[in-house]
This record gives C-alpha cells, sequence and structure tokens, in this order.
C-alpha cells in the first residue's frame, strides 16, 4: 500500500520503548473492582541525575494486584516506558506511560 498523509487504520505507531529498575516505596489501594488489592506501586529511583517518583498500575495482572502488599514494598520492581517527564508542579520527574514488567528477582511475576 502507498503512504497515506492523513489518519489511517492502516498505520501502526512505534515509540522507543525504555526499562528501569525502581525501588517500590508503598502501595496505592485499588478502587472499584480492586478494592482490597494493589491499585498501583508507588516507586522511586534515579535515571541519570534525575530524582524520578512515579505510581505504576498498568501492567499488574490480577493476580499480581493480589499479592500481598509486602511481596513488593522495598523491592525492585522492572518497569517498562516512553520517555522521562517532569511531574506536574514537581521539582521531580516522572514516566510517561509507565507499565510494570516484573518484580526483580521474581520470575513467578
Amino acid at each position: 500500500d502507498v503512504y497515506q498523509w492523513n489518519r489511517s487504520a492502516k498505520l501502526i505507531k512505534k515509540k522507543a520503548t525504555n526499562e528501569i529498575g525502581l525501588i517500590c516505596t508503598g502501595i496505592e489501594e485499588g478502587k472499584g473492582k480492586y478494592a482490597g488489592m494493589i491499585g498501583s506501586l508507588k516507586c522511586q529511583g534515579q535515571i541519570g541525575n534525575r530524582d524520578v517518583m512515579v505510581n505504576v498500575g498498568s501492567g499488574l495482572s490480577d493476580h499480581d494486584r493480589g499479592r500481598p502488599f509486602e511481596d513488593y514494598v522495598g523491592k525492585q520492581i522492572e518497569v517498562l516506558y516512553n520517555v522521562v517527564v517532569r511531574a506536574s508542579g514537581a521539582q521531580n520527574f516522572s514516566l510517561f506511560l509507565p507499565r510494570f514488567k516484573r518484580l526483580r528477582g521474581d520470575m513467578n511475576v
């Protein structure tokens, strides 16, 4: 097919994906279907010389969300993301489209 210079269902948008290990410093409890379970993981670390703080909820399976909170807090998790961004109104940075990959050292996740 010939390239179309407008929006088309035939185009696939590709974005670079990066991976980083961050320390889980806390848990935000889920709501609705995920009440009493993990809603997101509060994570922090450094990328280059930038302090990063981000909540990671995307990518968590129902199994991941149902695990005990202490399985994550204080542990390193692998996070996929697109780019580092400045957090709105803050000194620290955040990640654009962060997704949970797995708990480091845990091959069952």
